[in-house]
């Protein structure tokens, strides 16, 4: 993957490696444009620089969860992750093509399902009343649980580029692997009788 942009015009727009940083052995590269995320939440929050800095960070870490979910899942299949890119408005993590289709349907399903366990667990604290919404933490719980469910649920949409399009082959193929036990099943008790 080439991550300077060929465009002349676009030339300060790339990813920059971060130092020492690794996923599971794999390089950490941010975008250049994720400057665009914190001016966007700075207009939003005009009122507040702390919050807008503190919704830009939750962001930025949902975003770098998710690929964390899928480089988490591939390295437990055994797959090497190559690197993992965080951009302004997504994320990329690239890891060893596996040797079969439902091993790159669970690492599809890392990445949503991370972010999910923690929407999960900041929700659990704030229903705990552990944490307030009303304070400064508790407003960042509460953003963390809503960005959280909104990635997860756009990255399950069916469609080409999103987790979804790969995601959800785990239906036809859990129904295959039904039948073909069934299949095998119904061998074995013809072969008994």
């Amino acid at each position: 993957m080439n991550l300077v942009p060929s465009n002349k015009s676009q030339r300060w727009l790339r990813y920059f490696e971060i130092p020492r940083a690794r996923i599971f052995g794999a390089p950490l590269y941010v975008h250049s444009g994720i400057v665009f995320s914190l001016v966007f939440f700075m207009a939003i929050a005009v009122a507040d620089a702390v919050i807008a800095v503190e919704y830009f960070l939750v962001f930025v870490g949902s975003v770098l969860l998710h690929e964390y979910g899928h480089a988490f899942v591939a390295d437990r299949l055994g797959l090497k992750v190559f690197a993992v890119h965080v951009s302004w408005l997504h994320g990329l993590c690239e890891y060893e093509h596996p040797p079969n289709e439902w091993e790159d349907v669970l690492v599809a399903w890392g990445g949503v399902l991370a972010q999910f366990a923690v929407a999960f667990v900041a929700w659990a604290l704030l229903i705990a009343n552990l944490i307030t919404e009303t304070s400064l933490l508790g407003s960042a719980v509460s953003f963390l649980v809503s960005i959280n469910i909104i990635i997860a649920v756009i990255n399950l949409l069916p469609v080409e580029r999103y987790d979804g399009k790969l995601a959800w082959r785990v239906i036809p193929l859990f129904r295959d692997q039904i039948r073909a036990h069934r299949v095998a099943k119904d061998a074995i008790d013809k072969l008994k009788k």
